[in-house]
This record gives C-alpha cells, sequence and structure tokens, in this order.
C-alpha cells in the first residue's frame, strides 16, 4: 500500500475517532446540563434553598414572569428562599419537552416547567410556564447565566395559560 493511502486512511480513522468524541463530550454535556436543571427541580420540591439555586451563576440575569428581573445571584436566592417559606406541604415540579444543545463552552436549554403546591395563605398554585436557559461552563461546571420564564395567555379575558399537558420529560 502506498504511503499516501495509508496517511489518507489514518486521517480519516483520526476524524471519526474525533466526531465520536466530540458527539459523546456533547452528550455528556446535555446530560449534566438536564441533571441540573432537574436537579434545581428537587430542591423546590425538597425545600432545598441551595439545590434549588445552584444551576445559577453568581453572574446572571433572569427575566420572568413573577418578579422584576433579578440581575445577581443574591436577589434570586431571596425571592426563592420566599416561594420555599410559602409553600405548606410538598410541591410538585415537573418539566417536560426539554430540549438542550451545547456549542462549545456555550449551551441553552429550552423546556415547558409545571409548577405546583399549595401556599400557607390556602392559595393553590398551579402554573405552567415556557423557559429558556443559556448555560456557561465556568470552572468545569454549567451554571444558567440568562434564564427567561414567561407564562403565555391561551385565553386573553381569563388570563388561562394554553400549555397544560400530561406528557411530562
Amino acid at each position: 500500500m502506498k504511503l499516501g493511502k495509508v496517511i489518507a486512511m489514518l486521517a480519516t480513522a483520526s476524524i471519526a475517532v474525533q466526531t465520536g468524541s466530540a458527539a459523546a463530550a456533547r452528550a455528556d454535556d446535555e446530560a449534566a446540563i438536564r441533571s441540573a436543571l432537574l436537579d434545581g427541580c428537587a430542591g423546590f420540591v425538597n425545600k432545598d434553598l441551595r439545590e434549588a439555586t445552584a444551576l445559577y451563576s453568581p453572574d446572571l440575569y433572569i427575566f420572568n414572569t413573577f418578579t422584576m428581573p433579578h440581575n445577581n445571584l443574591s436577589d434570586l436566592i431571596e425571592t426563592n428562599r420566599q416561594e420555599i417559606d410559602s409553600v405548606i406541604g410538598t410541591p410538585t415540579c415537573t418539566y417536560r419537552d426539554m430540549h438542550i444543545k451545547v456549542y462549545g463552552d456555550n449551551a441553552y436549554a429550552r423546556y415547558f416547567l409545571s409548577y405546583g403546591g399549595t401556599h400557607k395563605s390556602g392559595a393553590k398554585i398551579d402554573v405552567e410556564g415556557r423557559g429558556t436557559n443559556i448555560f456557561e461552563r465556568i470552572n468545569g461546571k454549567w451554571k444558567v447565566v440568562h434564564e427567561h420564564f414567561s407564562l403565555p395567555t391561551a385565553n386573553p379575558v381569563t388570563g388561562e395559560s394554553g400549555l397544560k399537558s400530561n406528557s411530562k420529560n
């Protein structure tokens, strides 16, 4: 076999291995991000503030339906502390239709999120919204640097959300 053909075969094999390695690394990163999101949800269910907020970077910006935009982690932690403290019993938190895409040290996740429970006042919580997170790998960990969460309105007269579904991810 000629040296040129051997080199071409080795180069092709090397590219295939690198491509497979890159795909495996992306799959691992996507799994780590999915796990971080699910752990955050579990933090709310377990009323564990540290677990509920561990996925957020100290340098973050959040737009959501419930509060003014947060531009630092301490504001978000305080808001989440108040929410966790206001719920009696065990709340529910469920993701569905989660999609994650990794681009090197950056990634995004989009999803639907259901959250429910009962406030100490007796008011029922039944929220289903849509969210998008932008992640950055910081010191080897995936952290949310930007989040947007909203409650789309299917009926502008009643304010009823149109996202309810039995499908869960």
